[in-house]
């Protein structure tokens, strides 16, 4: 199916080096003193050691089914049809490039954070040893990251008052970080590779029971400690390929290193020798590949740094690698402040939001929107190859500027929609 999907140096035993530390109940779990003595005599077998612990249980107010809510107006455009200032998914207004039906509907999109607010509580907790709170954080700009990020994708829910590009998309939120420690003395313990592979899995349980009959989407919202991609960490890496090789479309920011990713390399274990070994983010060198769609951000014209619209972010990476763009600076979206009676409420970003953080989520609603349009037309689902053979086609969508995007677009569904409803026709 890997090979299928064009996913090049897939092997399924990649991920048998790194031990997943199952805690089932944290009221019968093992002391923390235990856990250090198993997680270092696991190390010493050769392998790197997560630890998982189940979420809180899911509650009725996870469960959003109420009618997309859009606002009149968010700074000076209009988010008419989704979320955004100056056309997220074109360089003209978003009302003009969304065709109206699209809501998400029957779409699926998980995002791997470090937090959301608690007021998205429509968003909901993925299943599973994803991690403990899903709001709770030492770092409130890690709440503000993740609060905006699910806000752009889905939006606010009733209570915000405002809309996202797929706000009837089914949002998950898989928690990266679990609390460990007891309470009062939290210690946080790294899960990327676990929230990775249960998002993986509850997308293929979501098509197993037929709630999903096509990609899901897998919005991964991480880059590496020196600001590459994160598909240069070698679990992580092994990771993406199992979800994308069951094929579902898994969005990865570029990462906001301002580097030529051409140059970069990452690590990937050999399958057979277990040895980590290096690996060029050229896709034309010829290396394994993650088969992630890989996102640059791109200016808006009209934020603060004031460059052409369609140039590239000042701190964004590049490269071959780069599937597409989306803004990175100046997206309307959502973040917390407080309200008249001086309570903590879902506001319009202080700042706008950005980065290559803001370009995925823009991406990852858009494949939402792409996903749907296709089965709304009656024809087969789209496959990760498609999905990426539409993303990068500059004579659909809108091609950013010279030197360094000349040859990368960002999404344009108006651009795309008849390749997407009549591209690949059944044989007859």
């Amino acid at each position: 199916n890997a090979e299928r999907l064009g996913i090049r140096g897939y092997r399924p035993v990649d991920l048998e080096r790194y031990f997943l530390l199952s805690i089932p109940d944290a009221a019968q779990s093992p002391s923390l003193e235990r856990y250090c003595d198993l997680k270092t005599g696991l190390q010493k077998l050769g392998g790197a050691v997560y630890l998982s612990m189940p979420t809180r249980p899911a509650s009725a107010s996870d469960a959003y089914l109420g009618p997309a809510q859009v606002a009149p107006q968010m700074g000076d455009q209009s988010v008419l049809g989704g979320i955004g200032a100056l056309g997220l998914l074109s360089r003209g207004p978003l009302g003009s490039t969304v065709p109206a039906p699209l809501t998400g509907t029957g779409q699926v999109v998980i995002d791997v954070e470090f937090a959301w607010h608690q007021l998205m509580s429509h968003c909901k907790v993925l299943p599973g040893p994803a991690g403990a709170s899903d709001w709770e954080s030492n770092d409130p700009s890690e709440i503000q990251h993740g609060t905006a990020v699910a806000a752009i994708v889905v939006g606010g829910g009733v209570t915000a008052q405002m809309s996202g590009i797929a706000p009837n998309a089914s949002f998950f939120k898989a928690p990266v970080f679990v609390n460990v420690g007891t309470p009062g003395e939290p210690i946080l313990e790294p899960s990327l590779l676990s929230a990775i592979v249960n998002a993986g899995l509850e997308l293929e349980r979501l098509k197993l029971e037929g709630s999903l009959l096509g990609p899901g989407v897998l919005l991964i919202e991480q880059q590496t400690g020196d600001r590459r991609p994160i598909e240069c960490s070698p679990a992580e890496f092994a990771a993406i390929q199992l979800v994308a090789g069951n094929n579902n479309v898994v969005v990865l920011p570029a990462g906001n290193g301002a580097r030529d990713l051409d140059l970069v390399m990452g690590l990937y274990t050999d399958p057979v020798t277990g040895a980590l070994l290096e690996r060029s983010l050229d896709p034309d060198a010829g290396g394994p590949t993650s088969g992630a769609i890989v996102v640059a951000a791109a200016c808006s014209g009209r934020g603060m740094e004031e460059g052409v619209g369609g140039e590239l972010f000042p701190t964004s990476n590049y490269g071959k690698i780069i599937d597409c763009w989306a803004w990175g600076d100046s997206i309307a979206t959502l973040g917390l402040g407080l309200d008249e009676q001086g309570n903590v409420a879902l506001r319009p970003h202080p700042d706008g939001f950005g980065e290559t953080s803001g370009a995925a989520a823009i991406v990852a609603g858009a494949v939402l929107l792409m996903l749907q349009m296709r089965t709304a037309a009656g024809q087969k689902a789209l496959t990760l190859p498609q999905v990426r053979e539409l993303l990068r086609d500059t004579t659909m969508n809108t091609v950013g500027a010279p030197p360094l995007l000349t040859s990368k677009c960002m999404p344009n569904l108006a651009g795309m929609q008849d390749k997407i409803e009549n591209g690949w026709p059944e044989p007859t």
